[in-house]
């Protein structure tokens, strides 16, 4: 890039005639052609690099999603088990000895 920039440099300040072995105008044409492949080789390589973000975040979020799913079944079925547990006579908590004192 900075070949680059010193050869336009040179071309603009000395004009189209400017002697020597080189023709600026395709040494300059060449470099910018180089210049324009590398940056297509990295936005490619940005692009990729991107999906494979973009892909492995939809994976966290979907497990993310799932996990919190379980886990909002888990305490619902825990809630019934309880509920359950407190409203029947057969409480596996209680001792057999507790159950016949005969309280209200």
């Amino acid at each position: 890039m900075q070949r680059y920039n010193a050869l336009e440099d040179k071309l603009l300040s000395a004009g189209k005639s400017l002697p020597g072995p080189v023709n600026p105008e395709k040494a300059i044409s060449g470099l910018f052609k180089e210049v324009h492949q590398e940056l297509v080789l990295l936005s490619d390589i940005q692009t990729k690099v991107g999906h494979e973000l973009l892909n492995g975040s939809e994976a966290i979020k979907g497990s993310a999603s799932i996990l919190s799913n379980l886990q909002i079944a888990l305490v619902l079925l825990i809630t019934l088990v309880v509920q359950q547990a407190l409203l029947t006579d057969r409480h596996p908590l209680i001792p057999k000895n507790l159950k016949s004192l005969g309280l209200n």
